[in-house]
């Protein structure tokens, strides 16, 4: 059962959403290049500092990019299909002579290049119906080239890194504004190669096979262009870190006595091995399938405990990032942690499916997207500020649009509420029609009106993106039962404070979310209090001005709110922050 979710959930849901930026990490910072031959612009080198955090986008689509331009992000991650083995080289050479297709991939880097996307990301993949082991034009097990087609692989390689380098030859793409650096080596082949963890998690050898893609695919690739940037394939952990668990909850998840927990102990085990080989590669990026935001931190801080028990330090992404809170749990350890309850949300998807093309949906299914879109916003906040409070080098967003295809899928299918559940993080809410063909049509896409998650981000960035620091405060005491959240921002010469309260449980419509008051000391006559953009239509945020006098009281909620106006407070030797308040029962 395990296997089958995760065959649908990861193999047919944008299974690859890969690593998307990578860093200029001190294992190959100093490998300059000649400006003589770098394409006439520079992309974006993102490095460990905060003031080059990496804010990525996923699955780009055609015809968008000018839109999400507006949101001030640099990076576009592509369909891993663009640019997998099959759909540059279709046809085994003939006569030794490779016939490579670019006009799909040209295209589309040029649309998002054009518009200001410094960084795209390819994740190259060795599928291929003529040149891999055991694949057709449904699956490939494993992805490893035939022995008499490794070097035809290897020109693969070669091929697309040279044309997207920039170095002003002969075989670069015509109109590159960028070099192209980022590259991801297959994806989530943790839980997708042979010896899958899900159907035989004791096999020894579950590492072996991609090694051998990567070291020779890294190797190729480095000769190619020097300068590129290698991430090895997105890593899966299936919520083994929601909820912010200590060690001895992670240990005692790895080893619980099921198929599902044995499954996710060897997919770390696999992990492990990868982050055994720093050799390999240039920056980590993990999937994050969206039931727990803090599951962020939690993952950063186990990958860089691995990374120091091998001696290194390097660059760390969560990438396939939902712009939305799953409303069905993906987390294998759902029994422990889990956000909505399952039975009210599974009726709401129900309602979306039923509704999602329709010219006149119900009053029901509009009331889900309004209370959804703010859930979206809020979420979207939280991913962030939990990537930067441990130093992650950037983020990527997955879903600029909806992807209506997945309510497609026959409704006895199993996992369907799972997959449902991926097909409404869009950022924008791009009009679409259905095509007369059966089963699953393709859609037509066309550019519709952003979503609060959309101007959220644009905000965040134009008024975060360049910070140089964040800290998460820690304070003294707590209302029962709800956590308080807050990060200290340093954005240039300015200071600005984030603050939520969290019990830790999603509510639905209807539901009353926890609240608790603050009061917080000032430096400031006036506090500056801006709102997360969350309502259907709002572009820009409530923002209020509050007179002060040494102190403010201000209520908190799930919502986050941005206050300027506040004490600086400064790190204890532990590098904990504290900021002194009294917390008030809130109504």
């Amino acid at each position: 059962m395990f296997r089958k979710y995760h065959h649908w959930l990861a193999g047919i849901i944008l299974v690859g959403v890969s690593c998307i930026f990578c860093s200029t990490h001190a294992a190959w910072a100093n490998q300059g290049h000649d400006a003589s031959v770098i394409s006439k612009k520079e992309s974006v080198l993102p490095q460990t500092d905060a003031d080059n955090f990496l804010f990525g986008l996923g699955y780009a689509t055609t015809g968008l990019a000018d839109t999400f331009s507006e949101t001030g992000a640099h990076q576009a991650k592509l369909n891993y299909g663009m640019s997998s083995w099959q759909a540059i080289e279709s046809n085994p050479p003939e006569d030794g002579k490779h016939d490579y297709r670019w006009d799909a991939l040209d295209e589309m880097i040029l649309e998002y290049q054009e518009r200001g996307f410094t960084e795209i990301h390819l994740t190259l993949k060795a599928k291929s119906t003529w040149g891999t082991q055991g694949c057709t034009i449904w699956d490939c097990k494993p992805f490893l080239p035939k022995p008499e087609h490794w070097q035809d692989y290897e020109a693969y390689v070669r091929a697309v890194v040279e044309r997207y380098d920039g170095d002003g030859d002969e075989h670069d793409m015509p109109g590159l504004e960028y070099p192209v650096r980022q590259y991801e080596i297959e994806t989530e082949a943790d839980a997708g190669w042979p010896n899958h963890c899900m159907e035989d998690p004791q096999d020894p050898d579950r590492a072996e096979t991609y090694l051998q893609v990567l070291t020779a695919a890294q190797r190729v690739a480095r000769e190619a262009y020097p300068d590129v940037q290698i991430l090895p394939a997105a890593m899966l952990f299936y919520g083994l870190f929601s909820g912010e668990p200590d060690a001895a909850t992670i240990s005692a998840r790895r080893n619980q006595d099921t198929v599902e927990s044995r499954a996710v102990n060897c997919l770390t085990n696999f992990n492990e091995e990868i982050l055994r080989h720093p050799e390999l590669f240039d920056a980590v990026e993990f999937h994050f399938l969206g039931d727990d935001y803090r599951e962020i931190a939690t993952t950063i801080r186990w990958l860089r405990e691995q990374m120091q028990l091998n001696g290194y330090e390097k660059p760390i992404y969560p990438t396939d990032l939902p712009t939305g809170p799953a409303l069905i749990s993906t987390s294998v350890y759902k029994d422990e942690f889990h956000y909505y309850p399952q039975d009210v949300t599974e009726g709401y998807l129900d309602v979306i499916k039923d509704n999602i093309d329709s010219d006149a949906p119900s009053q029901e299914y509009l009331d889900i997207r309004t209370w959804y879109a703010s859930e979206q916003a809020e979420f979207m906040v939280k991913l962030l500020l939990a990537t930067m409070e441990e130093d992650g080098a950037g983020v990527q967003l997955a879903s600029m649009t909806d992807f209506p295809w997945m309510f497609c899928i026959p409704s006895w299918y199993f996992y369907n509420y799972e997959t449902w559940s991926w097909g409404i993080h869009g950022m924008v809410e791009a009009d679409w029609t259905l095509l007369p063909l059966p089963l699953c049509p393709p859609v037509d896409y066309s550019e519709g009106s952003p979503r609060p998650v959309f101007h959220a981000l644009r905000w965040f960035i134009a008024n975060l993106g360049e910070f140089e620091s964040a800290e998460r405060l820690s304070f003294s005491s707590e209302k029962p039962g709800i956590s308080i959240y807050a990060y200290q921002i340093k954005v240039k010469d300015r200071l600005i404070n984030v603050l939520w309260a969290e019990d830790g449980v999603g509510q639905v419509i209807g539901e009353p979310k926890p609240t608790a008051d603050l009061v917080l000391p000032t430096n400031s006559p006036t506090v500056t209090v801006t709102h997360v953009i969350t309502q259907m239509g709002q572009t820009e945020p409530i923002v209020e001005v509050i007179e002060a006098a040494g102190q403010i009281t201000l209520t908190v909620s799930e919502s986050p709110i941005f206050v300027k106006g506040l004490q600086p407070q400064q790190a204890d030797p532990q590098n904990n922050v504290y900021l002194p308040l009294l917390l008030k029962e809130g109504e």
